[in-house]
């Protein structure tokens, strides 16, 4: 059972995130698990494109779902018409966990209103 005794807030999630480096990544301050990489060989075949969103990616929203659990959204790199959902948990030491990542359509973020 994992506690918690720090709970993050959306900025300093944010803080956390924008301060990911490949340069000095090391295991105890990103990991990923094997439930990633197997789904990632089944939606998007390119686990270093998930990396490079994570190091380097413009966020379009970022969403507290529970305690240190965040999902960060990203314009898909390839598919126009998506959005590239990364959901991380953060731990106490502010490591990041890579726990999931879905495709989702673009137009549950971006919404069109007729004027």
């Amino acid at each position: 059972m994992v506690f918690f005794i720090i709970d993050y807030s959306l900025e300093e999630a944010l803080n956390i995130l924008s301060n990911l480096n490949p340069e000095n990544v090391s295991e105890d301050s990103f990991r990923d698990t094997k439930h990633v990489v197997d789904s990632n060989n089944k939606r998007h075949k390119n686990l270093n494109m998930i990396y490079d969103l994570l190091f380097d990616g413009d966020i379009v929203a970022l969403l507290k779902s529970n305690y240190n659990l965040f999902k960060i959204i990203y314009e898909h790199p390839t598919l126009n018409s998506k959005d590239l959902c990364v959901v991380v948990s953060i731990t106490d030491d502010k490591g990041v966990k890579l726990i999931t990542t879905l495709n989702q359509p673009k137009e549950r973020r971006v919404r069109t209103y007729e004027r």
